[in-house]
């Protein structure tokens, strides 16, 4: 299983845990659809009537039994803990880098902390949308931008600092576009000026690689290393999209950086 290969038995099993506190506590429009428990007992009360309903026949176990395991599959996968994590502004571009690298790292589980119900959400969802739909038309009777999706961990506002400062610690990659500043971003970029975090975050930055404004005027207490080694933190989307990742972690640019 890949996330235990990046995280190790220990860091998943605190993981696990960890989304099952983030998932409680996620605004009311995603606690009743990914919420623990109580986003299965829908499928778990069907189990019971079908049992009920078909007491005295072969059918009694052999309907919702493998009803219940498809439900306990798609139950574990909600409480899946992230491999990596994606912070920045809430913005159009940064919605859609999310998104690339998800595709390209297909099977590495990834989640974010963007607004995905902002007007830039709403406009990321509109594109990946009209991509998927061209392909299979008949997904367009179900489009609903305000679907909650395993990828997104929003939660209260007050609740923020908490779940990102956890996330920073548990995941194996960090990745953080710096292409536009903001408040927030600036408090991440912080918080991962220690050792053990720094190691282990990528920064978006323009094709150009310059050292965006957020990183070269810092403020807050917790101050930034060296403008050399932060250059050898940036990276461009293309050189994370053609990043792989391996049994050491995620190779950059040819292999010249690791992340363990």
């Amino acid at each position: 299983m890949k996330t235990a290969q990046y995280l190790g038995a220990r860091r998943m099993a605190k993981g696990i845990l960890y989304m099952t506190l983030f998932r409680l506590r996620q605004p009311r429009r995603d606690f009743f659809v990914l919420a623990p428990i109580v986003s299965d007992l829908p499928w778990w009360a069907v189990c019971v009537v079908l049992h009920v309903k078909f007491t005295g026949t072969v059918f009694a176990w052999s309907v919702p039994v493998p009803l219940f395991c498809v439900s306990l599959w798609y139950a574990l996968g909600k409480l899946a803990p992230p491999v990596w994590l994606y912070l920045g502004a809430s913005e159009f571009n940064s919605f859609r880098s999310f998104h690339l690298l998800r595709y390209a790292w297909a099977g590495i589980n990834g989640v974010t902390l963007l607004n995905r119900g902002s007007d830039a959400g709403m406009a990321a969802y509109d594109v990946e949308a009209r991509v998927i739909f061209r392909r299979n038309p008949l997904g367009q009777l179900f489009r609903n931008p305000g679907t909650p999706r395993t990828w997104s961990l929003r939660t209260r506002p007050e609740l923020w600092t908490q779940t990102v400062k956890a996330l920073i610690d548990l995941v194996a990659v960090v990745v953080v576009d710096v292409r536009t500043g903001s408040e927030p971003v600036q408090y991440e970029i912080e918080w991962l000026a220690k050792p053990g975090r720094l190691e282990k975050t990528w920064l978006l930055a323009p094709d150009d690689r310059r050292i965006p404004a957020v990183l070269a005027a810092p403020g807050g207490d917790s101050p930034l290393p060296s403008q050399a080694f932060l250059q050898e933190r940036l990276v461009t989307e293309e050189m994370l999209l053609f990043g792989s990742w391996g049994p050491e972690g995620l190779r950059v640019d040819a292999g010249r950086h690791n992340i363990n």
